[in-house]
């Protein structure tokens, strides 16, 4: 678990910074360079960070093992304890830092030690510039400036000039999700056939939602951990399945190590930008012989109802850029073969989605998937942005008595 550091922190970072520096650095550097960095990393700087709100801790099984500052696009300060190196921590916190700067930014910037350096290169970090800092004894430190270009945002908007980015596209309302929104399990169930039945299996239910196909891959295995970014979701699948683990998690920052025989996954891979980094992370919680099992949104998924709400809110003056990633079965089928997956099955198909509640079931729909970009609205235009929409695609969607989305989903299946 990766959470933002407070003030009672200061000592744990101020050990895992100076600790680092000690024992590894020294490997690197002389004495007098050392010297610098323990100088630079001090109590004092530390703390100021602390107080900053820009310093964040790695937690395993109640240990603080490592620690990064992000300062506005640059990553600072990512030490992992030494003897919890070697463990995969250290890229947890780089994927974390560099999502959390995605947010804003579009090019990150690292200052990169000796010691570090082939890591950066590895993740696609450029060298900008070599500098050198002069230290005691006649010492000299070297170091590189890096830089790396993120990939796309998505889900900003833009409104009279400004850019608002949606506190998490994936804090859901769990309680309509349940209620209004029961066919993203009920249409998940089909996917469970691709799950071999072995009572010696462990199960990662990638992206659980409420818990609904958890509780059902719990039947099919020994173990069944579920993980969702929403804090809402986890606390809602706690509630329903409490003899079932459950964690709110980042894909992309996976806390797993060859754990899983299965991990499964059921309309979230569409919610991340980055397929070719949470491949990676997947294949990495995999155990050898592991198998991915997933469906998602394809190429063309709800087109009709995306286009008329990105039509309704350049009308209003917003500039809408889509969240969803929707890749063709061309695209999905090649970063899986780039991360070491043997693909045994992938296909993309049409599946027509009745939505619930009749007139309100479009509404409810664009009230659950488009939240983050309705709550930066005020109310009278949210009312505007779905009779406009409603509008725009009651000629294809609606039948009479239900509206219909135009759904299509990818399927795969692999193996490591």
């Amino acid at each position: 678990m990766i959470r933002l550091a407070e003030i009672p922190d200061l000592e744990s970072v101020l050990q895992i910074t100076h600790d680092t520096i000690s024992e590894i650095y020294s490997h690197y550097y002389a004495e007098g360079v050392v010297g610098f960095f323990l100088g630079h990393h001090s109590r004092e700087h530390i703390l100021s960070d602390i107080k900053n709100g820009i310093v964040w801790l790695l937690e395993e099984d109640g240990n603080v093992v490592g620690t990064v500052t992000i300062k506005g696009n640059a990553v600072n300060r990512l030490f992992v304890l030494p003897e919890w190196q070697s463990h995969g921590y250290g890229s947890q916190l780089m994927d974390f830092a560099e999502n959390k700067i995605a947010e804003q930014f579009t090019l990150v910037h690292i200052d990169s030690s000796l010691a570090a350096k082939e890591m950066y290169l590895k993740r696609g970090y450029k060298e900008r510039k070599t500098c050198r800092i002069q230290a005691d004894n006649g010492d000299v430190l070297i170091y590189d400036e890096m830089e790396k270009r993120l990939a796309k945002q998505w889900g900003r908007i833009n409104y009279n000039g400004k850019i608002f980015i949606p506190r998490s596209n994936m804090e859901w309302n769990s309680t309509l999700y349940d209620k209004k929104h029961g066919f993203v399990a009920e249409y998940g169930k089909a996917l469970l056939e691709f799950v071999p039945q072995n009572a010696k299996q462990t199960i990662l239910d990638l992206g659980c939602g409420t818990g609904t196909l958890t509780a059902q891959l719990a039947e099919l295995c020994n173990k069944v951990v579920g993980v969702d970014a929403s804090q809402s979701m986890i606390d809602k699948a706690k509630e329903e399945f409490g003899n079932i683990e459950f964690k709110v998690c980042d894909a992309l920052v996976l806390p797993f190590e060859n754990e899983f025989d299965i991990i499964f996954s059921n309309a979230v891979f569409h919610w991340i930008s980055d397929h070719d980094a949470l491949l990676k992370n997947i294949h990495k919680a995999l155990k050898p012989q592991g198998i991915l099992v997933c469906e998602f949104g394809a190429s063309g998924n709800i087109a009709t109802i995306e286009n008329a709400f990105l039509e309704v809110c350049s009308s209003r003056g917003y500039s809408y850029e889509s969240k969803f990633n929707f890749p063709t079965v061309e695209v999905f089928d090649k970063l899986l073969e780039k991360n070491g997956y043997i693909i045994d099955r992938i296909y993309d198909y049409d599946r027509p989605t009745v939505l619930k509640d009749g007139e309100q079931g479009l509404v409810n729909w664009l009230k659950q998937f488009f939240a983050a970009e309705l709550e930066m609205m005020p109310e009278h235009e949210q009312v505007m942005v779905f009779e406009k929409v409603e509008e725009l695609t009651r000629e294809n969607l609606w039948n009479g008595t239900e509206w219909v989305a135009d759904y299509r989903r990818l399927r795969a299946v692999a193996h490591i």
